[in-house]
């Protein structure tokens, strides 16, 4: 069994997600010796929380497919770069877009943003944050 850390780099909680929808945090299981819960990782609650919402959608139907953590070459060679946005989602007429879940926008996401829109100007990159209880979307240009 592959171990998971219950935080990450940014002190974000990191959660499992069951194919029900219900959400725990990595922390609690760890405290009360739970092993046994199975579903998809995510380095953050926020993560967590707007893969509950995908579900959802795609439930009513306005989805057609999630995909976890989808990775792009942005450069290769010696000192290849890759980066893993948090979903790939089809909507349910066909489009796509790339998704990353941020609280904050980093330097080195921005870096890396800029090199997908350069490698893949047609396929549109969406930050989503959770501001006020409310999911908020930009596309990053």
């Amino acid at each position: 069994m592959r171990r998971f850390a219950s935080r990450n780099k940014y002190s974000s909680k990191k959660c499992i997600v069951t194919a029900d929808g219900t959400l725990y945090e990595v922390e609690e299981l760890k405290r009360y010796g739970i092993t046994d819960v199975t579903g998809n990782k995510f380095d953050s609650k926020m993560e967590a929380k707007y893969y509950i919402h995908l579900l959802m959608l795609q439930q009513a139907g306005q989805i057609k497919e999630i995909g976890l953590q989808p990775a792009y070459q942005l450069e290769e060679g010696p000192r290849s770069i890759v980066y893993k946005a948090d979903f790939l989602v089809t909507w349910s007429d066909g489009r796509q877009e790339v998704i990353d879940v941020k609280g904050v926008q980093t330097k080195d996401f921005r870096m890396k943003a800029k090199m997908f829109r350069n490698r893949n100007p047609h396929m549109p990159l969406v930050l989503v944050t959770l501001k006020g209880g409310q999911w908020h979307t930009k596309e990053v240009k």
